[in-house]
């Protein structure tokens, strides 16, 4: 299947099925008439001239049609145009003289006299069909070239896509590991006086996450149950920090019906809940994680200080934004919004056409 599959992608193989139709249908049709019309008419001229024919075709597609059509291309318009009529009366003129003089010398019909009236007689009666064939081979040739190039634009554009989208998820990356490295080292620095066996676990849990964030590949998408395995990573270097005072509570449902997410995306949402929630108060802060795999929709809520600017304008959320938009497009939704005593991010992770 892969050999067929890559012979038809070369141009001579469609010009040598399509030229052994026409000498075909030319056999059949020239046969009934013998068999119908003309019971005397030669069996010469049934089977020993399409022979010549095809012969003298396959050689004018390998040594004229294709080289001057690859010649002519390179013209611009206007004078493609007038190359293309005098490479197909070229055609013509060599077609007609090759197959008379080759079957002149088969038949033993040869001499001048006969040579010049058959060859006269056929450029007024039959001309018409050797320009039909001309045309017919080289649209083929167009329309071959046409779709090659179409599909080439195709791959070229996708793999400039491909290009971009790894280039906005690098540049993304190498935003978010500092930020991140950052606000996960001040949580570690304020536990060491403090504990230094939560702070080294911290760091055992920090260490996990930076080696799992250098490796990924930018455009990568990983399971919900995968990314959660990473956010219990990061909660447990904060809860190492807050110890009672945060509580972290998790609603997961429909964890079978799995779906796909850029990794580490909910990370900053947590940071930036966390952060804000205990932003000058000193109660306990409750986050509560949801997840719904089959609506594909995670939730993040904090019952700690209520939503401002600054809330919404870290710089966490802005990647998050950032990375939806290079991910889902403008089909994914990412709100914040105040709800009673709850700070809510709400998360819809869907593509166009779901």
């Amino acid at each position: 299947m892969k050999t067929l599959k890559h012979l038809f992608k070369h141009i001579y193989t469609w010009l040598i099925l399509a030229w052994s139709l026409l000498v075909l249908i030319n056999v059949l049709q020239t046969l009934i008439y013998k068999l119908t019309v003309a019971p005397k008419y030669s069996w010469m001229w049934v089977f020993k001239f399409p022979i010549i024919t095809y012969i003298i075709g396959i050689l004018l597609i390998f040594l004229w049609i294709v080289p001057g059509y690859k010649f002519i291309s390179k013209f611009d318009n206007y004078l493609r145009v007038s190359l293309f009529i005098i490479h197909g009366m070229g055609y013509m003129a060599l077609y007609v003289l090759a197959i008379f003089f080759v079957f002149g010398i088969w038949a033993n019909y040869l001499n001048i006299e006969w040579y010049y009236n058959t060859v006269s007689k056929f450029f007024i009666t039959d001309l018409h069909n050797v320009l039909k064939s001309y045309i017919f081979l080289t649209a083929i040739i167009f329309a071959f070239n046409y779709f090659k190039d179409k599909k080439e634009t195709i791959v070229l554009k996708n793999n400039i896509e491909k290009e971009l989208i790894i280039t906005k998820h690098n540049a993304l990356k190498a935003k978010l590991q500092p930020h991140f490295l950052f606000n996960a080292l001040n949580s570690i620095v304020a536990l060491i006086d403090e504990n230094k066996i939560k702070a080294q676990n911290s760091l055992i849990s920090l260490s996990d996450l930076l080696r799992y964030s250098m490796n990924i590949k930018p455009e990568k998408m990983i399971p919900i149950n995968e990314e959660l395995v990473l956010l219990k990573k990061y909660i447990t270097i904060e809860k190492a920090r807050y110890e009672n005072q945060l509580q972290v509570k998790w609603v997961i449902n429909n964890l079978e019906s799995s779906f796909n997410l850029p990794a580490m995306i909910l990370q900053p949402i947590v940071e930036n809940s966390i952060k804000h929630g205990f932003k000058n108060i000193h109660k306990t802060l409750i986050l509560v994680i949801e997840v719904n795999s089959k609506e594909k929709v995670v939730v993040i809520k904090n019952n700690g200080n209520k939503l401002s600017n600054k809330t919404t304008e870290g710089n966490g959320l802005q990647l998050v934004k950032q990375r939806l938009s290079t991910h889902f497009y403008k089909a994914s939704t990412f709100k914040i919004f105040q709800e009673e005593n709850w700070v809510i991010n709400e998360l819809i992770f869907k593509k166009l056409n779901e």
